[in-house]
Formats: structure tokens, C-alpha cells, sequence
């Protein structure tokens, strides 16, 4: 008989191991394995789904389901991630080396916009004197407006970026705690009883249902159980798609149809 070779799920040892045993224990460090059997039988001899591998099933496959939910919200916090930073990095002052100058501390947020209101009334008033007034406000407020409500924005949206990163980077690392704490549990269990194109949690979800009703009583059997519902589910959207076809091949011929008998 071949032997099973796999690692601790504790001590990361090589074992080989029986795979006609329900669990074993590590030589190493005494840590408990669960394997699954294939096929087991009954009281009177009769070939029946073995509990262990039901259980296995039924324990990994929402796991494995949750770890696919988890694997495609982390690619998209890590996107987010990197269009905040991006963002970020984006905010500078022209002409000048930002990385020496930080003008968008958070600190400095109110004051931008005290400035900028206190210059707002100072033009206001010297709008009211003649000739002097007016190119005051226009050649020194007009620029100094533009820089503190470029300051003031920048250091609000330096703000946001750095909330919103903080944020997600929380939200990535909860994502990868129990991604690793679902990893940990698959570890304890054979997987490789199943095929590796089959380890997908909606596979072992089907792969349960037939053993536990016992329309199947070993992998291989719940393996052409699902092959020949793929295949009805590929002749059912076939057949859909012919229907439609005809439908719309129905529905041409009718208003060719009608404009003919419109024309006579």
C-alpha cells in the first residue's frame, strides 16, 4: 500500500502516513491528524460513504468557499490600497523639492483656511480704495488665494488618503488573520484524497450532499456524479441558447413579415 506523504499541520515534519487510517499522530510532536478515508461499508457489507470523509467535506468545503469570498476582497483592498497611496504620493507643491518641505501636516489645515478668510476680507476692504486697492487685490491676494486654498485642499485630501489608508491596511490585515487561521484548519485534514482540480468549496459542498445521501459512496463515484452535472448544465444552456436563437429568428421573420404585407 502507498503511503501518504504529507507535513505536520503543528511541527511542519515530513510524515508518511497509512490512508486506509481515519487519524494518525505525528512521530514528532504527538499532534492529532485526521485522514479521510474512501469507502467504508455497513453492517451487512454493503459500500456506503465513510463518515470521516463526509465530515472532512462538509468541515473544508466552507472554508474553502469563504477562502475564495476573502482571496477576491483582499485583491481589491490591496488595489484599493495602492490607488490611495498612489494619491498620496500625488500630492505636491509645483517647482519646489516636497520631500524636504511639508507643507500638508494636518496641523496645518485650520490654519491655511484662517489665512485664506483673513485675506478674503483684507481684498474685500481694499476693494473700497480707489486705483491702489484694486491692484493690491489683484496682484497679491489673487496668487495668495490660489496657494492656500491649494494648501488647505492638499492637506485635507493628505488627510483622507492617510485615514483611508489606515483603514484598509486594518481591513487587509483582518482579511489575512483568517485567511491563515482557515489554512491552519485545512492543514489538519487529507486533502489529497480529493484531486486537485476538484478542491474548490463548491465541489466538496456537492461532493457531501451525494456521499451523505448516498447516491455516491466514494470520491471517484461523487467526481462522475459532478462531471455529468456539468455536462446537463452545459446541454441545458446549449439548448437555451438554441430556443433564443429561434425566438429571435421567429420574431425577424414576423416583422419581415408584416412590413411585406404593409408595402402591398
Amino acid at each position: 500500500m502507498e503511503l501518504i506523504k504529507m507535513k505536520c499541520p503543528s511541527c511542519n515534519a515530513d510524515l508518511e502516513l497509512n490512508p486506509a487510517l481515519k487519524e494518525a499522530f505525528c512521530v514528532y510532536c504527538g499532534s492529532k491528524i485526521l485522514l479521510a478515508g474512501m469507502e467504508s461499508t455497513n453492517a451487512l457489507g454493503q459500500p456506503v460513504a465513510d463518515e470521516h470523509l463526509v465530515e472532512m467535506l462538509k468541515t473544508t468545503g466552507p472554508l474553502l468557499t469563504r477562502n475564495s469570498e476573502l482571496t477576491a476582497t483582499l485583491n481589491k483592498k490591496n488595489t484599493q490600497l495602492q490607488t490611495a497611496q498612489r494619491k498620496l504620493a500625488g500630492i505636491r507643491i509645483p517647482l519646489i523639492n516636497n520631500d524636504q518641505l511639508d507643507f500638508f501636516k494636518p496641523e496645518h489645515e485650520k490654519l491655511y483656511l484662517l489665512i485664506f478668510i483673513l485675506g478674503a476680507v483684507w481684498a474685500t476692504i481694499c476693494m473700497f480704495i480707489p486705483y491702489v486697492g484694486f491692484l493690491l487685490t489683484l496682484f497679491l491676494f489673487a496668487p495668495a488665494a490660489v496657494a492656500m486654498f491649494f494648501l488647505y485642499k492638499g492637506t485635507r485630501n493628505k488627510q483622507i488618503y492617510l485615514q483611508t489608508i489606515a483603514k484598509t491596511q486594518q481591513e487587509i490585515s483582518s482579511i489575512q488573520r483568517e485567511l491563515n487561521a482557515n489554512k491552519e484548519t485545512l492543514s489538519k485534514y487529507n486533502l489529497e484524497a480529493i484531486p486537485a482540480k476538484y478542491r474548490s468549496g463548491k465541489i466538496f459542498n456537492f461532493f457531501a450532499e451525494v456521499l451523505s445521501d448516498q447516491r455516491a459512496t466514494n470520491v471517484s463515484q461523487a467526481i462522475n456524479l459532478y462531471e455529468n452535472e456539468l455536462r446537463n448544465q452545459k446541454m441545458e444552456a446549449m439548448q437555451q441558447k438554441q430556443l433564443e436563437k429561434i425566438e429571435q429568428l421567429t420574431r425577424e421573420n414576423a416583422a419581415i413579415k408584416a412590413e411585406l404585407n404593409r408595402r402591398q
